[in-house]
């Protein structure tokens, strides 16, 4: 069981309700790749990094939170089919995170696959915590999650298994948003909503550079927006086109999960960002942007890291939450 911490920033909001601003945090929940011989571009300290620069500013309180625990294989079999999941509950499972981590491409050596296993359905727990927080407090940020590319029947892009569509289902809710806009499309979360019209997606992303496996079929998101290598100026006008386009064409919904993705940063440390380069100015103003757009219609959000690779990816997510607190203290 753990017993550390989280940190929570309370305020009231300019709303007619009272929200709080809840930024989840916790050692052990942010994956450290290198510990279990993994050897992916991601920061071991990324988490660690964004809650350091905001701590002493905004006098964050640690608390406990010891309610935090793993999914299990029940929750996994409400997103992915029962032969994967057989698979990672079998002597496969290193093989299959040999695959999902790319170890021919960036080396290294699965050291102990069970031990990983269980990091990824910790941390898979503390997506769900967080969209608990999100209904109930109008606003959660995990410093964790967003593994979007998992898809219905294997892992892929460095995610092992939906915790993202994984909490949706946990928390129960009727209806859900998902506003993804880390640099590589939301493949596996297109794949498997396709038939479940309590989800609708929204993903922005490089148009080229990904899927890498030209046998995996690429299914479109709801509102689909590539952004072609030198489209960077055009980027945000059609980010609010598509915020518009989701609100016309479909229903309210109960909560919006933003897939907060840091590696469309122009500085981002992994070569298969590289076609999607954004400053840090603009990367603010995207943040805002979907945050005043929901925040405007009173919907919960709630946002998973995803991805954001090297020294400096911290900074996207640090300058975003440190304008939100600057703005509501």
């Amino acid at each position: 069981m753990i017993k550390r911490y989280f940190i929570c920033y309370n305020y009231l909001h300019e709303t007619l309700f009272q929200r709080v601003t809840m930024i989840i945090y916790h050692p052990k929940l942010f994956p450290r790749f290198k510990d279990f011989g993994i050897q992916i571009p991601m920061s071991n300290n990324r988490a660690e990094q964004i809650f350091l620069d905001l701590k002493d500013e905004f006098q964050l309180q640690e608390i406990d939170f010891s309610d935090i625990t793993p999914i299990t294989r029940d929750d996994l079999l409400t997103i992915h089919s029962k032969e994967y999941i057989d698979r990672l509950y079998s002597e496969q499972l290193g093989e299959i995170l040999e695959e999902c981590f790319d170890i021919e491409s960036y080396g290294g050596k699965i050291l102990d696959p069970q031990a990983a296993f269980n990091h990824i359905l910790l941390q898979s727990g503390g997506t769900y915590f967080s969209f608990k927080q999100s209904l109930k407090n109008g606003f959660s940020f995990y410093l964790g999650g967003g593994m979007h590319h998992a898809r219905s029947d294997r892992g892929s892009g460095f995610c092992l298994v939906h915790d993202v569509l994984i909490a949706l289902k946990k928390i129960q809710v009727r209806s859900a948003w998902i506003v993804d806009v880390d640099a590589h499309m939301g493949d596996g979360t297109a794949e498997i909503t396709q038939r479940d019209d309590s989800i609708k997606t929204l993903s922005i992303h490089m148009k080229d550079g990904w899927p890498f496996h030209t046998d995996i079929e690429v299914i479109a998101s709801d509102i689909d927006i590539p952004i072609t290598e030198g489209e960077e100026d055009q980027y945000l006008s059609k980010l609010e086109e598509g915020l518009i386009q989701l609100s016309k064409k479909f229903p309210r919904p109960e909560i919006v999960v933003v897939v907060d993705g840091a590696d469309p940063y122009e500085n981002d440390g992994l070569p298969g960002s590289h076609l999607l380069k954004l400053t840090l100015p603009q990367l603010l103003e995207r943040d805002f942007m979907i945050y005043n757009y929901f925040k405007s219609k009173s919907i919960p959000q709630a946002y998973v890291l995803a991805g954001g690779y090297g020294p400096e990816s911290y900074k996207v997510t640090s300058q975003f939450l440190r304008g939100l607190l600057t703005k509501c203290s």
